[in-house]
């Protein structure tokens, strides 16, 4: 996890217009092919506001996986958004943990998409993973079991190249050696023209 670099922004008390978009489906604050994106510091309590105690944080700053430039230029059709709490990006072992309780967890995650069926692919830069990408069943499929179907893939593929890389090593920046599995967050999915691809960062 990188240092946080980036100022807090003051907002505006002033309301703006509202969206007609829920607040956990639109996009964070980059754009696709950048590769830092910015957490909000945790707001303070109102214990800490009046005991005095609160100090003003700075937002935190993660790296964005790269992506491969099928899924890097352009906006997608769709996004889904996994928070906690109302804060993006959990942890992919507090999720396979059970360490937390994703916002919506029992929600339909493509119940306004009306399909029967849609497929996910792994975009892990430096890897050729498989081009058929893995089936689902969106009638049954809730934020919760999506972020764990997502997260147990992860793991297994970090697993199974830890262990090759020991052996022969990567000159592969992002190979999985040289990322803990521990500091892999899962931000949002982005669904581009036939299948949903993770946002990862760390």
């Amino acid at each position: 996890m990188l240092r946080p670099t980036s100022p807090v922004q003051v907002r505006s008390r002033t309301p703006g217009p509202r969206s007609q978009t829920p607040a956990f489906s639109r996009p964070l604050e980059y754009q696709p092919g950048s590769s830092l994106m910015y957490l909000p510091p945790p707001p303070p309590t109102p214990r800490s506001v009046l005991d005095g105690t609160y100090v003003p944080a700075t937002a935190l700053q993660l790296q964005v996986f790269p992506r491969v430039p099928e899924f890097n230029n352009g906006q997608p059709t769709f996004v889904k958004r996994f928070t906690v709490g109302g804060c993006p990006a959990p942890f992919l072992h507090e999720i396979l943990s059970g360490a937390v309780t994703l916002d919506h967890a029992n929600r339909l995650i493509m119940a306004e998409n009306g399909w029967s069926k849609t497929l996910w692919k792994l975009d892990w830069p430096g890897y050729e993973l498989p081009a058929r990408g893995h089936a689902l069943d969106p009638r049954s499929l809730s934020y919760t079991r999506m972020a764990i179907e997502i997260a147990e893939e992860i793991l297994e593929l970090w697993t199974k190249k830890v262990k090759e890389e020991r052996r022969v090593g990567s000159s592969n920046p992002w190979a999985a050696s040289k990322v803990p599995f521990e500091a892999i967050r899962l931000v949002e999915i982005h669904y581009y023209k036939t299948v949903w691809v993770p946002v990862l960062a760390v």
